[in-house]
């Protein structure tokens, strides 16, 4: 049989790497998509593939590049940035990245694989991680991991 194959939006760092590393370590094959990554490096195990979630023209080449990919019967999205410091005094230009990074660019990314999802037949794994280091409440809040 064909091994299992999954495509991971923000496999270039972090989280992302290391779960990409450990799906190739079990034998999932691997559609790496990160900003540090570098384009179109291919192997029999791992294709990686540059997009930066801040640019929409990065999403629309994106896009292009997945058209020719291989099919693939999971997906994680892992992909998302937050900044140190006090939320208060962010200036307006880092929260419209954020806006950008986590959801506006990354959205249309996440209907495509469910989209190329829907039509298979094989078992399927549609995963979204959402995470944050360092953020501590404050007094009188709770926190739970």
């Amino acid at each position: 049989t064909t091994p299992p194959r999954a495509l991971i939006l923000g496999a270039g760092k972090g989280l992302g790497s290391e779960l990409a590393e450990t799906l190739r370590r079990r034998g999932t094959r691997t559609i790496e998509v990160g900003s540090s990554l570098d384009d179109l490096r291919y192997s029999e195990d791992r294709l990686t593939m540059h997009c930066d979630l801040a640019s929409p023209e990065s999403v629309r080449s994106l896009f292009e590049r997945l058209r020719d990919a291989p099919r693939f019967t999971a997906f994680w999205w892992v992909a998302g940035i937050w900044r140190k410091g006090e939320f208060a005094d962010h200036p307006t230009y880092d929260l419209v990245r954020m806006i950008d990074v986590n959801f506006r660019n990354a959205l249309p990314i996440v209907q495509y694989a469910w989209q190329m999802m829907r039509t298979e037949t094989a078992p399927q794994s549609f995963v979204i991680v959402s995470s944050t280091s360092g953020v501590q409440p404050r007094d009188h809040e709770v926190a739970y991991t």
